[in-house]
């Protein structure tokens, strides 16, 4: 892998600052990890960098997400339809708060609006994966939102 661009945080585990966007994270395995892809006006450019690191479209097989806001999720179309194999990960409690900030037309004012894309994997406080012999655990951190989760590696 090359480039500058991404930040190599622990062993296999990059960031990519963002600007506008939230920090997108990779974690650099067979079935490779994307934590957040960023607000939906970065994402060709937050995807350039990815590829310019070195990622091709067969390397990424899971994109989690955090919470529902744009600066976290607005990548996610973009970036499916480059890695067209990955799942997306989110919290078992997004779509009710999604529809529920739409119900009452919460924070229309302040957030931003990205296209919705597809959950693949819903998960809730306490589900685990092993994904190449990696232990992810996932937390449910409501309070930012009502669908925040955190992640676990490796205990």
């Amino acid at each position: 892998m090359g480039g500058d661009i991404l930040i190599e945080v622990d062993n296999g585990i990059f960031l990519l600052q963002g600007k506008k966007s939230s920090n997108i994270y990779f974690i650099q395995q067979k079935d490779g990890i994307i934590i957040d892809t960023g607000h939906p006006h970065q994402a060709t450019e937050n995807l350039k960098a990815l590829k310019d690191f070195g990622l091709t479209a067969n390397d990424v097989k899971y994109i989690i997400n955090t919470h529902s806001h744009s600066d976290h999720v607005g990548g996610n179309i973009h970036f499916l339809n480059y890695f067209s194999e990955a799942k997306i990960i989110g919290s078992i409690r997004t779509q009710q708060y999604v529809e529920k900030k739409r119900q009452y037309a919460l924070y229309d004012d302040i957030e931003d609006i990205a296209e919705s894309s597809p959950i693949h994997i819903k998960v809730k406080d306490g589900d685990c994966f092993n994904i190449d012999n990696r232990n992810i655990r996932f937390l449910e951190t409501p309070g930012h939102t009502g669908d925040s989760i955190s992640i676990e590696l490796d205990n």
